[in-house]
């Protein structure tokens, strides 16, 4: 057997769904078939036990379970089994957790043998990989993959989890935000309403009607306001000349920049400068 992840206690990801304790097993035939212990047993933790390739045969009180390649049996706390075989090609991934109380696993009922799908595979083969990477980032995957194949299997075993709608009134919040931050990161760039419109799938009535809403007045004026802000904040934190500062803000001309700060900072930009050094106290 070989322990490919071991939860940290700081694992918030698998404290969404309330596990604790968690190990990521792979165990194969050939190394670990002689081994494997054929009496009747119980865990007092979750046991998973997914098949790579081969089959293993379970006994379960008066069941037998065959467990083929891609399926997975899940195995609550105290229930009683016996691994009876499994075929010599067999490798499989052994999944076993605590769970606090008020975990999904709780709402589950009795024992599941259920073909896993491909998604399933697909995040644990994504795991096991990533474990002989051995980066700074690995714990982090595998956790994340070992997340992803569990809620699926909570799925596949009939739990709904509830999953909260964003309001109308919370979408445009949301909107609001992606907006500002897309004027942000463009300002420099001269861009129009029409641009910020769709950027966020909105059409530009929807967006001022938005803007509005928020009490941030039409989005035309926003937008002007932050160009010039930025503007200011060039004049004032850094020596690029006047020319530098109209070419970087993307004006046709100097003097079309000239006449843009007048109009609306109500002063020329090379005496906004002057005027804020000064009060700053700058030679």
């Amino acid at each position: 057997m070989k322990i490919i992840y071991r939860q940290a206690e700081s694992c918030s990801v698998l404290g969404q769904i309330g596990i604790q304790n968690c190990y990521f097993k792979y165990l194969t035939y050939a190394r670990d078939g002689e081994n494997a212990s054929r009496k009747e047993h119980y865990h007092t933790n979750f046991e998973i036990h997914y098949t790579i390739n081969g089959s293993q045969r379970y006994q379960i009180g008066s069941e037998s379970l065959t467990v083929g390649a891609g399926e997975f049996l899940l195995i609550p706390p105290g229930t009683k089994h016996t691994l009876i075989d499994f075929s010599p090609e067999t490798s499989k991934i052994g999944i076993t957790f605590s769970a606090v109380s008020g975990s999904p696993f709780y709402s589950l009922r009795g024992i599941f043998h259920i073909c896993a799908g491909e998604a399933i595979g697909a995040s644990i083969t994504v795991a096991f990989n990533e474990h002989k990477m051995k980066s700074a980032f690995s714990a982090a995957i595998i956790e994340g993959r070992i997340f992803e194949a569990l809620v699926i299997m909570l799925r596949l075993c009939g739990f709904r989890e509830s999953t909260p709608a964003l309001d109308d009134d919370e979408t445009e919040d949301l909107r609001i935000i992606l907006a500002k931050q897309f004027i942000q990161d463009n300002i420099e760039l001269n861009i129009k309403v029409s641009d910020v419109a769709d950027y966020c799938h909105l059409c530009t009535k929807q967006l001022s009607r938005i803007f509005l809403s928020n009490a941030l007045g039409q989005p035309a004026a926003y937008i002007q306001a932050q160009r010039i802000h930025r503007i200011e904040q060039l004049l004032e934190a850094t020596d690029l000349s006047l020319k530098s500062i109209s070419e970087k803000m993307h004006f046709t001309n100097e003097y079309h920049f000239h006449a843009y700060f007048k109009k609306y900072a109500g002063i020329p930009p090379g005496a906004y400068r002057k005027m804020t050094r000064q009060q700053g106290g700058a030679p």
